[in-house]
């Protein structure tokens, strides 16, 4: 993930766009494969590029990736302060060949994917979107950590 957050920097700083990366918690804390996690995160981002590059509008382009881990949880948050969602679609945009991209070739396969891999571990996915910012939310289960008793150290 690491080398995949260095590339996404170099390209949200070609785009004027102000990458703003917080892990409280380690990605690797979550019960997941690496491969998972890098399709996970970047499928994510490379949505809101797409979205906040495709914006006319001027303002200052934020998005930001940051982890946090509560109880058995590891939590992802990727925000963006690009065009809001429509309320009539953020329960589509999970859906596979849904996009909003006027070519549709190719087009609708990675929000879908995101969903898919994120269930398969055990895991959930949320959406919501605002005209000030909009927030895609992973949760993961934790990897279990195996408890060392006393009779450990005396076999």
């Amino acid at each position: 993930v690491n080398g995949l957050l260095a590339v996404k920097s170099n390209y949200a700083y070609q785009n004027d766009i102000y990458l703003d990366i917080d892990f409280d918690a380690p990605l690797s804390e979550a019960d997941i494969s690496d491969q998972d996690m890098v399709s996970i995160v970047s499928n994510i981002i490379d949505n809101a590029f797409e979205a906040m590059c495709s914006d006319t509008r001027d303002y200052k382009k934020v998005l930001s990736v940051l982890s946090y881990s509560e109880n058995d949880n590891l939590f992802i948050a990727v925000s963006n302060n690009g065009p809001q969602i429509p309320e009539s679609n953020l329960s589509k945009v999970f859906n596979q060949k849904y996009t909003t991209k006027t070519t549709s070739v190719g087009r609708g396969y990675g929000l879908f994917i995101v969903k898919q891999i994120i269930e398969k571990n055990g895991g959930e996915i949320t959406v919501t979107s605002t005209r000030e910012n909009t927030e895609f939310l992973v949760k993961l289960k934790k990897k279990v950590k195996e408890k060392v008793s006393d009779s450990d150290f005396f076999n």
